[in-house]
């Protein structure tokens, strides 16, 4: 049903208030449980739709020579000869020298020359599009779920600051850094690859022969970041923890570290997943 989100949202109150009620009578708990969880589900997606208009960076899809500013939101995503950039967009300008803000993410491919980090704020000029969809894959979707409505293809990119951003993200991504660093120091690839994937999230340098390997096999969830990592760490936690400092301590520092890995590693929606599965049990 197309409704605004301010109904769903109401219905969702009316079913949480339902729960409380009815918690005693176990068949209209159940119900009342499952109509107020879609309800504000529905409510959420609704308000998660962007806005299509002038200021919306998607707005301007399909324009050529125009030159935005932005915030660069998460470690680079790198490849051998390229890096994908998450950037939150803020000023746009056209041809003329018009500028005005907006919002919305934009991923910009641009050449591996130099590595540009997450709280860079950067200049990009260029083209911007809607991202194409490859064969089977809905690529464009793919990039929804994350934000992004628009792209930059190898634009020409100036770097106006660093060090932009949340403190704690740039102590998390220089962790990473770090320790992506480390693993490459101690192992051959492509074991390092391997590793590197396990831990961080991070498969990118694992050769396509032995990505294909996994898949055949059905043993990507090995190097995909999920529930198998996050029960690893959450178990080894409560197993060690317990016997120091009992099962609730123990409990409580579990959560607080699934959190953070599940910041370090990127937060995406199978991470959080697992981790908010992980945090309930």
């Amino acid at each position: 049903m197309d409704l605004p989100a301010s109904l769903w949202a109401a219905l969702g109150v009316l079913g949480l208030i339902a729960v409380f009620v009815l918690h005693r009578q176990p068949i209209p708990f159940a119900i009342a449980v499952t109509l107020s969880a879609v309800a504000l589900g529905a409510a959420r997606y609704n308000l998660s739709q962007p806005v299509i208009d002038q200021t919306h960076i998607a707005y301007f899809n399909g324009i050529e020579d125009v030159v935005i500013s932005g915030l660069v939101i998460k470690a680079p995503d790198l490849h051998e000869t390229y890096q994908n950039l998450t950037v939150e967009s803020e000023i746009i300008s056209q041809a003329g020298g018009v500028q005005q803000p907006v919002s919305g993410r934009i991923l910009i491919h641009a050449p591996r020359t130099q590595i540009i980090d997450y709280g860079t704020r950067i200049e990009a000029a260029g083209r911007l599009e809607e991202a194409q969809n490859f064969g089977a894959f809905d690529y464009r979707a793919y990039l929804a779920k994350r934000g992004i409505l628009a792209i930059m293809n190898r634009p020409s990119l100036t770097q106006l600051e660093a060090g932009a951003g949340n403190p704690l993200m740039h102590a998390l991504t220089a962790v990473r850094k770090r320790a992506q660093e480390s693993i490459n120091q101690l192992l051959p690839q492509p074991q390092a690859a391997l590793l590197s994937g396990i831990l961080l999230g991070d498969d990118h340098a694992i050769p396509a022969d032995l990505q294909k390997d996994f898949r055949n096999t059905g043993m990507t969830h090995i190097i995909a970041i999920s529930g198998f990592n996050i029960a690893v760490i959450a178990g080894a936690l409560l197993a060690g923890g317990r016997q120091v400092v009992g099962i609730r301590l123990a409990a409580w520092i579990a959560i607080v570290v699934v959190v953070v890995y599940t910041v370090f590693v990127g937060a995406e929606a199978s991470v959080v997943r697992a981790a908010v599965m992980a945090i309930l049990m």
